[in-house]
């Protein structure tokens, strides 16, 4: 219970603490599956990637122990817990990154966007939604921005899905609106120290 403790302080006093919560319930649904009755999911973490620890590199963010969290609070498997997350000090905004592999992920069924509306769950009100369809280090990628309400709060998304054979990536930046363009360029820096291996 007392590695629960630092989290559930940090949490207490965050003004984002249902945000994360559903962030996470967001992640458990896109690259890692979700759980059907008491049968695991055929998914697995991805090795095969390298990115930036953002707590190191800028003293604001701090990483949080998702795995942590997902035990204690949501009962889920290692692999439905986002890879790594992290949370400003200051505005309480996450930055995270989340993989999944599996084999049905290659099928052109399942497209980026569907991928990416399972991240948006728990959004309401949206106002504007931007895309851009591109490739990162030759994987297929989405690059998405939403504005809506999360909480009673006006947030904003902004989530980057790859697609690299049979894995999915999903880097997902959320902000209240009002902090949102404050640390976009952190979010930036994430995503291009991504190295998919």
């Amino acid at each position: 219970m007392q590695s629960w403790d630092p989290l559930r302080k940090i949490l207490s006093h965050s003004p984002l603490p249902g945000i994360l919560f559903i962030l996470i319930h967001a992640f458990f649904s896109t690259g890692c599956s979700t759980l059907i009755g008491t049968v695991k999911p055929i998914a697995e973490k991805s090795e095969q990637y390298g990115i930036m620890d953002l707590s190191r590199e800028k003293p604001d963010w701090q990483k949080l122990p998702a795995s942590t969290l997902a035990e204690k609070e949501l009962d889920a498997t290692e692999t439905e817990v986002s890879d790594t997350a992290f949370q400003s000090k200051r505005t309480a905004s996450i930055i995270s990154i989340n993989s999944g592999c599996r084999a049905s992920y290659e099928s052109e069924s399942r497209t980026l966007r569907s991928f990416t509306n399972l991240l948006l769950l728990g959004m309401t009100e949206m106002t504007r939604r931007t895309e851009i369809l591109s490739t990162l280090q030759d994987a297929d990628a989405l690059e998405t921005v939403v504005e809506g309400v999360m909480n009673g709060e006006n947030m904003t998304l902004k989530t980057l899905v790859i697609r690299r054979h049979s894995c999915v990536f999903d880097l997902v930046y959320i902000a209240r609106t009002k902090h949102f363009s404050e640390q976009e360029k952190d979010f930036a820096e994430f995503v291009a120290s991504l190295r998919l291996k």
